[in-house]
């Protein structure tokens, strides 16, 4: 199942692969990136409540909620607010259009995995590396990652 299988790449990697936090982090940051009055502001609350739900009882990783408008500057805010943090770990964007200002805009100096659970549009992973999308695509893909890893 997609949804199960985003979740556990997002536990696993945060926890055990190569995304180490950095070197003063306790927690490893896992960073939801949001638009909280935005058009798909309906979907925002079954995110942050399936990220509650995988890492729960995890006192190593720490759920960081961004909350900007989903415009140029609303993400070129929350690319400076996510690289400024201890997160590796980015789920968000409710659509391709914000993922890709995020993306852009996001410093390459900082190794951070990037999960969306509704952008679709396939260029964003060339944006990038380690740019995931649930999209029917990269079903296989994270699928993959996940088996690897476990």
């Amino acid at each position: 199942m997609l949804v199960k299988g985003m979740w556990t790449l997002l536990v696993t990697v945060s926890a055990f692969g190569g995304y180490s936090p950095l070197p003063t982090c306790e927690k490893v940051g896992v960073a939801a990136v949001l638009d909280p009055e935005g058009p798909y502001k309906n979907v925002q609350e079954p995110i942050l409540q399936g990220l509650r739900l995988a890492l729960e009882g995890r006192d190593d990783l720490e759920l960081m909620v961004f909350a900007y408008p989903d415009d140029l500057e609303g993400q070129q805010r929350a690319a400076t607010a996510v690289a400024s943090s201890e997160c590796v770990v980015v789920v968000g964007h409710n659509f391709s259009t914000s993922a890709e200002i995020f993306l852009k805009h996001l410093p390459t100096d900082r190794q951070i995995l990037y999960i969306s659970p509704l952008a679709t549009n396939p260029r964003l992973a060339a944006l990038r590396s380690n740019v995931y999308l649930a999209s029917p695509d990269n079903v296989a893909q994270v699928n993959s990652l996940v088996a690897q890893m476990a």
